[in-house]
């Protein structure tokens, strides 16, 4: 529960790491190379396309799935072999809090086919599902390519 002392003290902290009279001000937070935001006519677009996407699938019988962003490795690199380019230098791969390593997803499939195994969707095929979302890859971006990208 926030009490008034608490309150005054995230307002002071708030405002001292804003003020524009500190001299030891940091400059002004910007998008991770190779990531940007989505807005305007951008964002507009990018959702009349999902949405499109999603009214075609629905009418030829696919259901969506969700996956998590983040997936244990050993999905990654059982699906797309350990010695692929994806998962030799492509992944956005780290050590969690409890020593296991996970990673941001570089594409769809085996999410979904994880997600198939795991909720014994395997006794129903066949199973029609599509997804679309942020994927992720750690390259050095290209002209016209990105870190985060979308993939339907």
């Amino acid at each position: 529960m926030w009490t008034r002392s608490s309150r005054r003290y995230l307002r002071f902290i708030s405002l001292r790491s804003y003020s524009t009279k500190n001299q030891h001000q940091q400059p002004p937070p910007r998008a991770v190379r190779g990531m940007s935001d989505r807005f305007g006519h951008a964002a507009h677009k990018y959702e009349h396309i999902v949405s499109k996407g999603r009214s075609t699938m629905a009418r030829y019988g696919f259901e969506p799935i969700h996956t998590p962003i983040l997936e244990y490795s050993s999905v990654f690199e059982r699906t797309l072999g350990a010695d692929s380019d994806v998962v030799g230098k492509e992944l956005y791969k780290f050590l969690d809090s409890s020593q296991q390593w996970m990673t941001m997803r570089p594409e769809g499939t085996a999410g979904v086919a994880r997600a198939v195994i795991t909720n014994r969707l395997d006794s129903q095929l066949p199973v029609k599902l599509y997804y679309a979302g942020p994927m992720f890859r750690h390259e050095r971006p290209q002209k016209g390519r990105l870190r985060q990208f979308e993939q339907f």
